[in-house]
């Protein structure tokens, strides 16, 4: 298991790269070749968002020099894939609701599951009316305080086949492409728009926005700002979205 601060990849806020580009590349390189199989779990932070990470491992003519000398360990036809959770803060300095989570790890499959709390008084109502949300468990949850703190959603139920048998990388890889493809407006874009900002006031606002939405999805699975602005500009242009 691996945790830090600042996760590789783009800060969506800034549209810029979080890590030097050499050591980023490095790093996603290791993780999506060598340690695929042996790093089982990534935690960061430091957004303050409720969010995630999503790489492929890249061609191999733009990995870096310390990559390739180090052929990836994976088994024939492994997709090559990696994935981080970047998870939301206790403190409230940017509007956002306060948060923690506990994290479990299947001792066999190395699956990953948690449950993340929220502060009572800040959770909004429940969006019922879509299908995406709530499961049982979610309806449960609200009515179990800690300390001050409600259970705001479980991963394995709000994201349907996560955390159970699917490895990280499985899951949160089709989540991702699910958000980059469906409308900005369709019910899971919203949800996770929602969560993204972890409940901050102003959040249902901000997410009527394609525009921010589409930020938020390409930030997910972008290793590059070359790729982060590919990926919005691709997704605009098929969707007929302004910037």
């Amino acid at each position: 298991v691996i945790t830090g601060h600042v996760a590789p990849g783009m800060n969506d806020y800034f549209g810029e790269e979080t890590w030097h580009k050499e050591y980023s590349r490095v790093y996603i390189d290791l993780m999506t070749g060598v340690y695929q199989h042996t790093v089982i779990g990534q935690f960061f932070g430091h957004f303050h968002r409720d969010t995630f990470r999503a790489f492929t491992r890249p061609p191999p003519r733009t990995r870096s020099r310390t990559a390739r000398r180090h052929p990836p360990l994976s088994v024939p036809g492994s997709p090559g894939r990696t994935a981080m959770f970047l998870t939301p803060s206790l403190s409230p300095i940017y509007g956002n609701c306060p948060t923690y989570r506990v994290f479990e790890i299947h001792q066999t499959s190395g699956a990953i599951d948690y449950s993340q709390y929220c502060l009572q008084d800040c959770v909004p109502p429940l969006n019922t009316s879509t299908s995406y949300l709530p499961s049982q468990d979610r309806l449960k949850g609200h009515s179990t305080k800690e300390h001050g703190f409600v259970l705001d959603y479980r991963f394995s139920s709000i994201y349907p086949g996560c955390g159970h048998l699917q490895s990280a990388p499985e899951c949160l890889h089709r989540l991702s492409y699910a958000l980059q493809h469906q409308s900005p407006r369709s019910p899971l874009s919203q949800n996770f728009c929602s969560r993204f900002y972890t409940h901050k006031a102003e959040a249902e606002e901000i997410c009527l926005h394609p525009a921010t939405v589409l930020g938020i999805s390409c930030a997910l699975t972008s290793r590059t700002q070359y790729e982060y602005f590919v990926c919005i500009i691709l997704r605009s242009v098929t969707r007929g979205i302004q910037h």
